[in-house]
Parts: C-alpha cells; sequence; structure tokens
C-alpha cells in the first residue's frame, strides 16, 4: 500500500511512511513518517501527481508518527496526530493557515 502511496504522489522523503490518512472529501491527505515528518497535500490528489506536500511535524521533533486521523467539526476540519512520545491536532481548514493546537497529551 505504502509503495502505490510513494508512487501515486511521489513521496520525496528517503525514509518510509508509517502511516496515512485521507479525508473524506479526498482533497486532504495526511502523510506520517518513520523519522517524524509529518506532511499534508492539500488539492486533488486523484488527478493532480505534482502536488507539493505542506510539512507540519518536523523529523525526530517528537518521535515516530504512529496514527493519523480526519475529523469534521462544524466548518472546521481536524487532523489528530499521534507519535511515540504525544498527540497532537491541526486545525487545516484553510490553506496556508494550518495551526496546531497545543499537545493534547504528552509523554513525561
Amino acid at each position: 500500500m505504502f509503495e502505490l502511496l510513494r508512487r501515486t504522489l511521489k513521496l520525496t522523503r528517503h525514509k518510509p511512511p508509517s502511516c496515512f490518512a485521507a479525508h473524506e472529501n479526498l482533497n486532504l491527505l495526511a502523510v506520517g513518517f518513520t523519522d517524524g515528518y509529518l506532511q499534508l497535500y492539500r488539492g486533488e490528489y486523484t488527478r493532480d501527481r505534482n502536488i507539493k506536500p505542506k510539512i507540519l511535524l518536523l523529523e525526530d521533533e517528537h518521535g515516530e508518527v504512529t496514527g493519523l486521523a480526519f475529523r469534521s467539526v462544524d466548518t472546521s476540519i481536524i487532523l489528530f496526530v499521534s507519535t511515540t512520545n504525544a498527540v497532537f491536532s491541526f486545525d487545516v481548514t484553510n490553506k496556508d493557515r494550518e495551526v496546531k493546537v497545543n499537545p493534547i497529551m504528552q509523554r513525561g
């Protein structure tokens, strides 16, 4: 499955993806990697192969990305992200204005 994802989106990361999630409208796709990177693809990725990702988390900042899920709440789209050390949420409703919410839970 990840190889198909890599070929379809032309993933540029050399580390393997660890998880991914697609929003129900198929205009948002999040891909988490084993090195802690989190990339958000926005647009018609089922047709357009040249979509550039937005990086939401950086390498080894919080550990490996272990789970991703989108949730629509009223008019907002929230991306929930779990890593080996924390759980975060991002408001990804507006392009180029993604907002990271304080960690929901952090290992301490």
